[in-house]
């Protein structure tokens, strides 16, 4: 039962992720002249390397639910960058102050950090001792 919550934290971490870059490209369209020339292209290049690894993870996910040992060693070391990485992220839009544009930089940091809170669950559920009998080795 805990490998399928673990499951269930992961692809709610990937929605809220989403969610995210959702928020980012609304905020980089309608205010593209904030962010000079090259905003755009950056914007558009972050959110593809993003969606890739969101891709990876709910792959992952999916093989670590289906018992793949291997699957939930390797969520398990990518744990602790795509954590800093939602939290890092979501500090600079917080420490601008309030406005529109604030507001939704603000809820773009509170989705990831969402997202992280909801990876560092499925880390915890997925190494709980009750889910030893669900992983095999020779997968």
């Amino acid at each position: 039962m805990d490998v399928g919550h673990a499951f269930r934290w992961w692809v709610t971490a990937v929605a809220l992720n989403g969610a995210a870059l959702v928020l980012l490209v609304v905020l980089t369209a309608t205010h593209a002249s904030s962010y000079g020339s090259t905003g755009g292209g950056a914007t558009a290049n972050g959110v593809g390397i993003e969606l890739l690894v969101m891709v990876a993870v709910v792959v992952l996910a999916r093989r670590m639910r289906a018992g793949v040992d291997w699957a939930r060693t390797v969520l398990g070391a990518a744990a602790l960058p795509i954590v800093a990485y939602l939290v890092l992220s979501g500090i600079e839009p917080v420490a601008r102050g309030v406005s529109l544009v604030n507001l939704i930089r603000i809820g773009t940091a509170t989705t990831r950090w969402l997202a992280a809170a909801a990876v560092v669950a499925g880390v915890v559920l997925m190494f709980r001792r009750s889910t030893r009998g669900h992983f095999s080795t020779s997968s």
